[in-house]
């Protein structure tokens, strides 16, 4: 979906390029899902999400993005190119996030407190600063350079925790309620970007977006868990799981690629440049995968480190 939502210029019409935010929301929701049992502490924790990220950013920076270097641009440039915010926005916010996310996990491991309270909390804080701090003359809420983005990202996250929380508790039937919540917040969705994007006044309304889309997510999530708990998915044919799970593994690559192919290939004729630069991309990320796992093997190697090495790409 990310990539997807860059494919403006290569889909015949552009409104088909849509869902990036959508599906940054999903990453983080499955980072607050996976990461939700933290046993080690946070130096050690940290290091390991620094190794598994910063490879692949490495990589990708040198190809795409240390040739557009000059002479003029100072050491700080490099800095932030390879370590810090990146060129990447996501990446700028997974890092900060995962401190954020770690001391919330500790807090809430010692307090035991519902983290449902803590998510409106976050509603709460949110509404108010958009009313007194954001600019509501035009619809830029979930522009990716603007910070309230990471509102979404936080929400995502805290939410996927939760349901990882609750993963036991959840039943396995499908109530009516989820279908009828999936149907209602499909369509808020889609009729929220037709309105903010066509009719100017409606910009006021932004700040129902990023809630629309976490619950959402929230909504999907638990759907997905309960056909899960049917046996949907166990049941699935390799033809099917087996690509699933290729993309998952590159997803992060693909992130990170797909600015600088989709820029080169676009202007082909439709649908060659569909398919020529969705191939290179996948190349390209699969590639640039492979060899972030080279490092980040070579890295845990050190004798610094434990003798956990494969938990420590987990």
């Amino acid at each position: 979906m990310i990539t997807n939502s860059h494919y403006a210029d290569i889909w015949p019409i552009s409104a088909m390029a849509f869902g990036g935010h959508f599906g940054n929301c999903i990453y983080f929701f499955l980072s607050g899902f996976c990461l939700y049992k933290i046993k080690d502490s946070f130096p050690k924790w940290y290091l390991k999400r620094i190794i598994r990220v910063y490879p692949a950013v490495w990589i990708a920076s040198l190809i795409n993005i240390l040739p557009t270097f000059t002479r003029d641009d100072g050491i700080m440039a490099y800095v932030h190119c390879f370590l810090y915010p990146t060129r990447y926005h996501f990446v700028g916010s997974i890092m900060l996030l995962y401190i954020v996310f770690y001391v919330y996990r500790q807090i809430q491991t010692k307090i035991k407190f519902n983290a449902l309270w803590f998510v409106l909390a976050l509603f709460a804080a949110y509404i108010l600063v958009y009313i007194f701090a954001f600019d509501k003359s035009y619809y830029h809420i979930d522009d990716v350079n603007e910070k309230w983005c990471r509102f979404m990202f936080a929400t995502s996250m805290l939410l996927g925790s939760y349901a990882r929380e609750k993963y036991d508790s959840i039943s396995a039937k499908i109530k009516p309620l989820n279908i009828i919540v999936f149907i209602l917040f499909t369509a808020f969705y889609f009729a929220g970007k037709f309105i903010l994007r066509g009719v100017p006044s409606a910009s006021k309304f932004q700040f129902l977006m990023p809630i629309i889309v976490v619950i959402y997510i929230f909504n999907i999530a638990i759907i997905l868990i309960k056909l899960e708990k049917k046996g949907l998915f166990a049941k699935a044919s390799g033809i099917i799981s087996r690509p699933v799970k290729f993309i998952s593994d590159i997803s992060f690559e693909i992130y990170l690629v797909q600015y600088a192919v989709i820029s080169r290939f676009s202007s082909l004729v439709f649908p060659l440049n569909f398919a020529v630069t969705t191939l290179i991309i996948i190349v390209y990320a699969f590639a640039a995968h492979k060899l972030a796992e080279l490092i980040q093997k070579l890295i845990f190697k050190i004798p610094v480190f434990t003798n956990k090495k494969k938990e420590a790409l987990k």
